[in-house]
């Protein structure tokens, strides 16, 4: 069997289905909630605080290995819609925490993964499409400056 083909076989073997993978990925949240629960009784922490969802924290909750091995599951196979949709919850989160006081960290964490501050050349096309304006010349030259204008006041056109 080709390297490749042992490769794919091992892909496909850390899962056995995309839902089994999508209740592991949901509990990982859950998890979450839990702790800070746990931690809100020895700390001064308050029930409402939950700890915040990472990609890291998910991918070794998911038992991956690096995050080349996590991105190669998001990018192809039937586990891809789970996996994206659990990055993007993640994101979520981050979106979130950019309308508190100290947003920094969130930032940094959402342009770690694929956001930045200005739009693309082609999202702003999008937005304001280019105006194109053609000059056309009607003959007569304006004037520029004042004394330059004749006005007479017995022209039969006024």
């Amino acid at each position: 069997m080709p390297d490749g083909m042992q490769y794919l076989n091992f892909m496909t073997d850390k899962f056995s289905t995309a839902a089994k993978l999508r209740q592991k990925v949901s509990a990982y949240f859950n998890s979450l909630k839990v702790i800070a629960e746990d931690q809100a009784d020895k700390s001064s922490k308050t029930k409402n605080d939950i700890i915040p969802a990472t990609l890291s924290g998910l991918m070794l909750y998911l038992d991956f290995n690096s995050r080349q091995e996590y991105d190669e599951y998001e990018a192809t196979g039937q586990f891809r819609d789970v996996l994206k949709r659990a990055r993007l919850r993640i994101e979520a989160e981050y979106e979130k925490k950019l309308h508190s006081q100290s947003s920094t960290g969130a930032i940094f964490a959402l342009k770690n993964l694929g956001w930045n501050e200005r739009l693309s050349a082609k999202e702003q096309s999008d937005i304001a499409p280019l105006l194109h304006i053609e000059i056309i010349n009607t003959g007569h030259t304006p004037a520029s400056a004042e004394n330059e204008v004749d006005i007479n006041i017995n022209d039969k056109n006024c």
